[in-house]
């Protein structure tokens, strides 16, 4: 509108649009948090926002550089505030690939028994959590770790093998570098060395 040769903007809001990037602090957590903005010349002039929510979850375990067996239960464990509900994903590249864990089980208990897939090696595996409701609040385990897996394919159940013989011991294996193979005569009570350090 020109008033007297000078221009007045009755709406200027879309003209005086401003913005700040915030990186919220990762050791804090609210629901009446609020945010305020003031005059730099005049703290006087000022606006509040509504009150909002800061919520934060954490992974804590496996974080990096944990050893886990595949086709064992490990405990997956985080820390989270102002979090309903939590989904838990899985990665074996480095997060270039997510696998779902669990969908939508309480956040306040801030543990899950994970029963690792047995068919499943990787050196650089991570553990994504995410809030349920909004997919958009989440942590990743903070560096990778590493999923073992190792099975015995031979002998097999039912297997009769006779003393003074040679017999074959086969497994599959990865991520696990050398092994140590042993044996049992008492359902695993006691067990005796074969060979050590085995490629």
């Amino acid at each position: 509108v020109l008033m007297g040769g000078m221009e007045i903007y009755l709406d200027n809001v879309s003209a005086n649009q401003h913005s700040y990037q915030w990186i919220v602090p990762n050791n804090i957590a609210s629901n009446q948090a609020l945010v305020r903005l003031s005059s730099a010349l005049d703290p006087t002039i000022s606006s509040v926002s509504p009150t909002f929510i800061i919520s934060s979850i954490t992974v804590t375990l496996p974080n990096g550089g944990e050893i886990i067996q595949a086709g064992a239960p490990t405990n997956i464990t985080w820390n989270s505030q102002y979090i309903n509900n939590v989904s838990i994903d899985y990665s074996i590249d480095n997060g270039n690939n997510w696998v779902n864990v669990v969908e939508n089980i309480p956040a306040i208990t801030g543990t899950y028994s994970w029963n690792t897939p047995n068919n499943i090696s990787s050196s650089t595996a991570l553990i994504r959590i995410k809030d349920h409701n909004t997919n958009s609040i989440f942590d990743v385990s903070d560096n990778t770790f590493t999923i073992s897996r190792i099975v015995v394919t031979a002998p097999v159940s039912g297997s009769q093998l006779q003393t003074n013989r040679t017999t074959t011991i086969r497994w599959e294996a990865g991520n696990i570098g050398n092994v140590l193979i042993e044996y049992s005569i008492d359902n695993g009570t006691s067990w005796n060395t074969i060979a050590n350090n085995i490629n």
